[in-house]
């Protein structure tokens, strides 16, 4: 089945979604937005893996393609032999995005993990990536819809079990992301926090006291309901750096947890207490080729000011089994940290 979209269907749609900017602003969080870590640093990191799954598609491991499991001591599992899988929060099953460039529709599929039985298949008219699945339902996800790779974005709510799209958010306006009970929270660039229900009212909830010259690029809440991770991108002279900071679903608190420059990702673990992150040293690239590299760290959500530099030791590295049985650091890209 097709679910058709098209801008001229989305200009239509009632959404119910009163998007309401709250005022203020500006200011800093807690640390200032400062880069010397607060006094006596964090506490040394200890440990080198956490309980749960790792989800990723780092070839560079086993010189594979798709997505693997990694768990504490076990071999890798492999769950898709090319396309990246984006799992739900308790790792039940997981949705995949096929984007066709030369006819523009996306496949959508949805994949039981255990039994690799397919629950749903879609086709998409466009463009559709950066599928967000519910924490709250096994039909429901967000992803992000264009006509194609460079069109103007839409931010959709999608009911896999009605084959339809309940709503929709420009992505211009801010980052969407979903909360424990199946609500949304949208966070506007300047901080303007509102949360949700699809389809139904939304009311502010909050507002980031960021620093100066500071945006919101992206959001994740935890499984507790309690903080979101950010992405705060900061421009000044002429070049962006991009990082992690930390507060409660107010916004209050705000704290920053990476001073890398280079960290555009964060997972959550599933209890809670550690994030990782990316430290993307970003890529030149020229006729032959590119060089660069990716790792894929994680820190005490308590943290602040986290280098990422193995010399200081604020933060570890991922180590997981590749196929052959060796110990190896995890590279990116990390897509989901389960039960």
């Amino acid at each position: 089945m097709t679910i058709s979209i098209s801008k001229a269907w989305l200009a239509a749609l009632v959404v119910g979604m009163a998007l309401v900017t709250a005022c203020g602003g500006g200011g800093g969080g807690d640390d200032g937005g400062g880069t010397t870590p607060p006094p006596g640093g964090n506490p040394p990191a200890t440990g080198e893996y956490q309980p749960g799954r790792l989800w990723h598609d780092n070839y560079a491991l086993d010189y594979r393609s798709g997505t693997q499991i990694a768990s504490a001591g076990d071999a890798p599992v492999q769950v898709t032999p090319k396309l990246p899988a984006r799992p739900w929060p308790d790792g039940a099953q997981y949705a995949t995005a096929d984007w066709n460039v030369y006819d523009d529709y996306t496949d959508i599929v949805v994949t039981e993990t255990a039994s690799s039985q397919v629950r749903y298949s879609t086709r998409v008219d466009g463009y559709f990536r950066d599928i967000r699945p519910s924490p709250a339902s096994k039909d429901m996800i967000i992803g992000t819809w264009g006509e194609d790779s460079t069109s103007d974005a839409t931010d959709v709510f999608v009911d896999l079990a009605g084959m339809k799209v309940l709503a929709s958010m420009d992505t211009a306006s801010g980052s969407l992301n979903w909360l424990p009970d199946g609500r949304y929270i949208h966070i506007t660039p300047a901080g303007a926090i509102t949360v949700g229900t699809v389809g139904g009212a939304s009311q502010p909830h909050g507002q980031l006291a960021l620093p100066a010259a500071h945006e919101v690029a992206y959001v994740w809440v935890n499984r507790q309901g309690t903080q979101m991770a950010l992405r705060l991108l900061h421009a000044e002279g002429g070049s962006t750096e991009s990082d992690i900071w930390v507060s409660a679903l107010d916004g209050s608190g705000l704290g920053r947890l990476t001073i890398t420059k280079l960290s555009h990702l964060a997972r959550w673990s599933p209890d809670g207490t550690r994030i990782a992150f990316d430290v993307d040293t970003g890529h030149f690239c020229n006729g032959v080729g590119c060089v660069g590299t990716c790792e894929v760290w994680h820190a005490a959500a308590t943290d602040r000011n986290v280098r990422a530099l193995p010399a200081v030791g604020d933060a570890l590295r991922f180590r997981v089994k590749d196929r052959a049985g060796s110990e190896q650091r995890l590279g990116c890209d990390l897509l989901g940290w389960t039960d």
